[in-house]
């Protein structure tokens, strides 16, 4: 279904409502911006645009939240880089991989499950959780904790399937029991129904 000129119209509305009150606020020095936080206040815009569009249209497009949440990841990062000196892109760059998955989360999550899927979801996040230790502590660290969590995953995913299938056997248990055999009481005389 095509989005109408409402929609449409709403979602840009939002998007110069929300240029506009950056701007209004760095005129009123309520918040200082530097030349690139203005690049950076776009990237954020753009997240929030997406995420409007996602709501805004009928039916809902959840895979807008995976760019918008991305977009407004990268954006608060780059702000943070840019107004605080103690915290380098050097160390933090990974939290653009786990922007990723907050966005397929965020799709996942809105959408009650009917988008998206968890195994990616883990495994990005995984991926940048493990570069982000790995780079601020040591390789060792970051390795364990890894092999730990992959660990846990599997044991987790072990115990529902053995969950399952004492659930299943129960039931097979109670459902199908056996009948009783044929007993002088419980036979049925052919005669009988004539």
């Amino acid at each position: 279904m095509k989005p109408t000129k409402r929609q449409t119209g709403i979602v840009w509305a939002v998007a110069l409502i929300l240029t506009g009150l950056v701007i209004l606020l760095s005129s009123f020095e309520v918040i200082t911006i530097t030349k690139n936080i203005y690049f950076y206040v776009a990237i954020a815009i753009i997240g929030v645009v997406f995420h409007v569009a996602c709501f805004v249209n009928k039916p809902k497009r959840y895979n807008y939240l995976v760019p918008g949440g991305m977009f407004l990841i990268i954006a608060a990062l780059f702000i943070t880089f840019e107004y605080t000196n103690a915290i380098s892109i050097d160390a933090l760059w990974p939290i653009i991989i786990l922007s990723v998955a907050f966005g397929m989360l965020e799709q996942k999550v809105f959408s009650k499950g009917t988008q998206g899927n968890w195994p990616t979801i883990i495994v990005i996040a995984i991926i940048g959780f493990f570069f982000l230790i790995q780079i601020n502590l040591n390789f060792g660290i970051a390795f364990g904790i890894l092999l730990i969590l992959i660990g846990f995953l599997i044991v987790v995913k072990m115990s529902r399937r053995l969950s399952k299938a004492e659930k299943a056997a129960d039931k097979s248990k109670d459902g199908v029991q056996s009948k009783p055999k044929d007993t002088p009481e419980t036979q049925v005389d052919e005669f009988d129904e004539l």
